[in-house]
């Protein structure tokens, strides 16, 4: 049974490809040729599996079963063929094709029922001298030259639809496809032809398996293959591996050469002690494979020259001197033209600071193409070549290739601390008209850390000048905003007992309270958060603050009031602006409160009557997503008696977390509110907040507001 272990081992190798394969990229599921490919080595994988049980069930003289497994063999075989076949008509596009679908799987049909209802294919099995024979049937022979010629057949046409490809990615990819099929044929002619006609022998059958290994291991490697050779490093390779060949090969042969003629092993143990022998050797072959690249030193790579260049590198030049420094680099040794380089920003906008084709465009990490790329995990280099190969990126293939056609790139790379992109370096096509390839990319990978660091340093130093700049517009701006915040008609304690704050993480937020006396007994109360953070935001609430005074001297209804600012939000304020927050009316005189919720997450109602506490917010839809919001926003009404109490916060607030990434309770606060009814709004905010901040580790991460108030 030692000869079975061969098909047995092949078998378990290629359902582990499969399901590797579909497990670290499902995306290869959704395409008509990877799962051509996959059935193919699924079929492939069970010609190894039944190869091996009959020559089990053969020396079990079990030769029913033998008769059995040969058929399926070979009716696997037949489809391997048929799937091929298909598979290089229309490779790399994503076609049906019914007619010839229907006319493959009529001629799959006759061969099932030929093979397996009839004697003209096999007759039987047998074994002679411990070898598995077929007792072949008439019509044998001329369906294996069928079979055979399919797989020449198709290794013709993809010779000549290769020469045909457009992309460089797809004529590779295709041409290991027609090698991957070559072999296998050669290699099972070699084995079932040749030998048993040269050296009248059959005991090499059990080596089969590794016809169909040849084969789903090129075809996987086709569809894995996202970038292209270098042929420099493809002829150094080959020259490294014909020498660890010959090498290891020497060692092999000599070592069981010695063994058998001290008849150490027996004939019968061959199989077994060939694969220990291999195995063995495979694990020192890595060793001896370092050793012989040092031995021939490859200079015409660039890998060491760069990292040198990169590596001398003074970071604490100007960013200007830095920026030549690394595109020198990146020319003189990759020879790439038309390169852009773009760094984070203090408001998360990755700027553009150079640009050799006059690029004008800033990055905004909500742009499809650029969030499908920066969310592809462990990944931080991407050739053109792989946007139309690689089966995650290929499901976005026209928006990708879009994005890389604005930049003019042929390589986009992303430097990130963490999840955090921070710089992004696109590369155009090579001045010396060479393709980017596999050599380029491992190079690129191996000076990451390089690249990261410059990164890290550019947006370190853009930050220091933002922040100077950023500093003077605050002062010039500062009096305009706190002049603005300040504007607030707080009523008095007697009147209702009301007290806010709002916190910045940067000094300058878009959280804010506003305050608005409409008589004497009734106010309009807005606690929101415009999105952003700095300046930018501090100056789209000044706009909401204005245009909420304006709206109101328009003596317009309170829905209306909401909508009207809904379209200012969307019309007049930047792109991307939202106002997630709460607009209150408090009528005093009545005992009343009537909001409109516009995301605000949580509004706490405390009852002195039941002296409970409850969340009132409901659902509420956000500012400046659609231009007319009045039908997705109602008015609702809370009825209040003396002592109820209101708390409200925004989303900085009920967002926050501990060190150890703990959500904040929101529990704590209605125990809060509980414990301490009886007491000012002064002294529950500052309660409110205190626990808060000791449970946010004394950080503001986000903006933040807060507003209680009690009735009288």
């Amino acid at each position: 049974m030692s000869e079975s272990l061969v098909g047995y081992t092949t078998f378990i190798i290629l359902q582990i490809m499969i399901w590797y394969l579909i497990i670290k990229t499902p995306a290869i599921l959704k395409f008509i040729n990877t799962r051509l490919i996959l059935l193919i080595v699924l079929f492939s994988s069970f010609i190894t599996l039944f190869v091996s049980v009959s020559w089990d069930t053969a020396k079990l003289e079990l030769f029913d079963i033998t008769n059995i497994s040969l058929r399926v063999t070979f009716t696997f075989m037949v489809l391997d063929n048929l799937a091929i076949f298909r598979l290089i008509l229309t490779f790399p596009k994503e076609r049906n094709l019914p007619i010839i679908d229907i006319l493959l799987v009529i001629v799959a049909i006759i061969a099932i029922y030929f093979t397996f209802f009839t004697n003209l294919i096999f007759i039987g099995a047998t074994l002679k001298e411990g070898v598995l024979f077929r007792i072949e049937g008439k019509y044998y022979s001329l369906s294996s030259v069928l079979a055979s010629s399919l797989l020449m057949a198709s290794s013709i046409i993809g010779i000549i639809r290769a020469f045909k490809m457009k992309e460089r990615i797809h004529k590779l990819q295709m041409i290991m496809i027609v090698i991957g099929t070559s072999l296998s044929l050669l290699i099972a002619v070699l084995i079932a032809m040749i030998i048993p006609l040269v050296f009248k022998t059959f005991k090499f059958y059990y080596l089969s398996p590794l016809t169909s290994f040849v084969l789903a291991g090129t075809l996987i490697y086709a569809i894995t293959r996202t970038k292209l050779f270098n042929i420099s490093s493809g002829i150094y390779n080959t020259a490294a591996i014909i020498t660890l060949t010959v090498i290891v090969g020497t060692i092999g042969g000599t070592l069981f050469n010695t063994l058998s003629k001290q008849n150490i092993i027996s004939s019968n143990m061959t199989p077994i002690i060939e694969l220990i022998l291999f195995s063995s050797i495979l694990l020192v072959s890595r060793y001896i494979d370092t050793l012989i690249r040092k031995i021939l030193k490859f200079k015409s790579h660039y890998l060491e020259t760069l990292r040198k260049d990169l590596s001398s590198l003074e970071l604490n030049k100007s960013e200007h001197e830095i920026v030549n420094h690394l595109v020198k680099s990146l020319k003189e040794n990759i020879s790439s033209s038309k390169i852009n380089i773009f760094i984070e920003n203090e408001v998360g906008i990755l700027e553009n600071i150079f640009s050799e084709n006059n690029i004008l465009k800033n990055l905004e990490k909500g742009d499809k193409a650029f969030d499908i790329l920066s969310s592809y995990k462990n990944k931080n280099i991407f050739f053109l070549s792989e946007v139309i190969s690689d089966p995650f990126l290929k499901q976005h293939e026209d928006l990708i290739l879009n994005f890389f056609k604005d930049l003019n790139a042929e390589v986009i790379i992303l430097a990130k601390d963490g999840e955090h992109i921070i710089m992004v370096i696109s590369l155009g096509e090579k001045e010396n008209g060479t393709p980017y390839d596999n050599y380029d990319y491992q190079t690129l990978n191996e000076i990451y850390i390089n690249l990261f660091t410059i990164g890290y340093i550019l947006k370190n130093q853009r930050k220091q000048k933002t922040t100077t700049t950023v500093k003077r517009e605050i002062e010039m701006s500062k009096f305009i905003i706190e002049n603005l915040v300040s504007n607030i008609n707080k009523p008095n304690r007697n009147i209702l007992d009301l007290e806010f704050l709002t916190k910045s993480s940067s000094g300058l937020g878009g959280d804010f309270v506003d305050i608005i006396a409409l008589s004497k007994d009734k106010y309009l109360i807005v606690v929101g958060d415009i999105s952003g953070k700095g300046l930018t935001a501090s100056m789209s609430m000044v706009v909401i603050k204005s245009s909420i005074q304006t709206l109101i001297r328009r003596k317009i209804n309170f829905k209306s009031l909401v909508s009207e600012l809904n379209k200012i939000i969307k019309e007049n304020l930047p792109k991307g602006t939202f106002f997630s927050g709460v607009f209150m009316i408090v009528d005093i005189s009545q005992k009343s409160m009537f909001f409109i919720n516009n995301g605000i997450p949580v509004i706490w109602y405390y009852s002195s009557k039941n002296r409970t506490v409850a969340q009132i917010q409901g659902e509420g839809k956000v500012l400046g997503f659609v231009k007319d919001i009045s039908k997705l926003i109602e008015v609702k009404k809370v009825s209040l008696e003396k002592g109820d109490i209101i708390a409200v916060a925004t989303d900085g607030f009920t967002e926050a977390t501990s060190i150890d990434g703990t959500q904040f309770d929101l529990s704590a606060v209605e125990k809060i509110i509980k414990q301490n009814s009886e007491k000012y709004s002064s002294e529950i905010l500052t309660k409110i907040f205190d626990t808060w901040y000791e449970f946010s580790n004394r950080q503001i991460k986000d903006d933040i507001s807060l507003l209680i108030f009690r009735m009288p």
